[in-house]
């Protein structure tokens, strides 16, 4: 075991999520040229470094790797993907939580989210995230999300995922 993993594994959720939050800001350095590289190193934390028991996941540990992911643009799918395992479910009051809105303006909302795997990839991240116990909170944009993905991904629609998510989301 790397000494980096140990101290990701006994660190607890204080270490993890400043790990999490190092990643998120690593990958919003402003150098687009070295973008690619920077993504691929992130994911590489998360198959040789990042500890792989899932008793490990937290709610505050979950929150700060979907904001990694969400900081990913284009990679969105593939970071989305390596995290998948370790999500659990927050409290989440705004789709803003997921660092998916590029802009302030509403047709610039979900610009991240631009392509049938990120449409897939967000659904699956959000269907991970959000709760459904009676005292979930569940972001009040989720319908707003929903339907940006059903545009994208039109099959998703039927997805009992997708499903679950639009009944929370009907519930606020």
């Amino acid at each position: 075991m790397s000494g980096a993993q140990q101290v990701i594994r006994m660190g607890g959720d204080a270490a993890r999520r400043a790990a999490a939050q190092a990643l998120s800001s690593y990958l919003e350095h402003n150098d687009p040229k070295s973008f690619d590289r920077r993504v691929d190193a992130a994911l590489s934390i998360f198959s040789q470094i990042w500890p792989k028991e899932l008793t490990l996941s937290s709610r505050e540990v979950s929150q700060e790797l979907v904001r990694l992911a969400g900081v990913s643009g284009r990679r969105y799918p593939e970071v989305a993907q390596k995290i998948l395992r370790y999500l659990s479910p927050f409290d989440c009051w705004s789709m803003l939580e997921y660092r998916l809105y590029e802009g302030q303006e509403i047709d610039e909302r979900f610009k991240v989210i631009s392509t049938k795997e990120s449409a897939v990839a967000l659904l699956a991240v959000l269907d991970k995230t959000v709760g459904e116990s009676e005292d979930a909170v569940i972001p009040y944009d989720l319908a707003e999300a929903l339907k940006h993905i059903a545009t994208i991904a039109p099959n998703t629609r039927g997805d009992s995922r997708y499903l679950r998510l639009e009944t929370l989301g009907r519930r606020q």
